[in-house]
């Protein structure tokens, strides 16, 4: 089978899937997207005098043109501190959601191909990885929401963050947990149009 010939046999698959699945996909390949950028960048906290960013991982000072970023483990301790205790417990819950969402979106790519699969040898499971990927989904929500909280409730306890503000790679990641629940909804809103027995 020739590539030209899979990519139409992968576009008719995707073409007969029910549209609440489509959706979902679409939703979780967002959704992992932005957690990405809102995670790894280095932008959580922000503030402009002097012209200082932090992230989960990095901490990052510029003056005039030049910028100097560092990891955050090494800018602690220049401070003779270490990091956070809820800094390392946004880390964890932020990495087991995106653990999760990673299994969400792998489970939503094996749902598409399942239900546009218009041979009787894929149907029969449709309903119960609809209900896989929602509950995937449900500990992805749950992991970023606690994580997302945790760092928003707790970053000026500390003496030197004080003086930063919330920025937009946590909001990345606030949105991230947002889209979350939209998927959920439109996947508890699916049933499928036949019986899985």
């Amino acid at each position: 089978m020739s590539c030209k010939e899979k990519v139409i046999q992968a576009i008719r698959i995707i073409g007969g899937c029910p549209g609440h699945v489509k959706v979902s996909l679409v939703l979780v390949a967002v959704t992992f997207c932005m957690y990405l950028m809102g995670m790894f960048t280095g932008s959580w906290l922000s503030g402009s005098t002097p012209n200082v960013r932090q992230g989960l991982f990095s901490y990052c000072i510029q003056d005039n043109e030049a910028e100097c970023c560092a990891h955050l483990e090494d800018f602690t301790e220049t401070q003779n501190t270490t990091v956070p205790a809820f800094v390392q417990a946004t880390r964890a819950f932020i990495s087991i959601g995106l653990i999760m969402l990673c299994a969400t979106l792998v489970i939503c790519v094996v749902t598409v191909m399942v239900s546009g699969d218009r041979t009787p040898r894929g149907r029969p499971y449709l309903k119960q990885e609809v209900m896989f990927n929602m509950a995937c989904n449900a500990l992805s929500f749950i992991a970023i929401l606690i994580g997302v909280i945790v760092y928003g409730a707790s970053y000026r306890d500390e003496t030197w963050m004080s003086l930063l503000g919330l920025s937009w790679s946590y909001a990345f990641c606030a949105m991230a947990a947002c889209l979350c629940i939209v998927n959920l909804g439109v996947l508890y809103t699916y049933e499928p149009p036949y019986s899985s027995e």
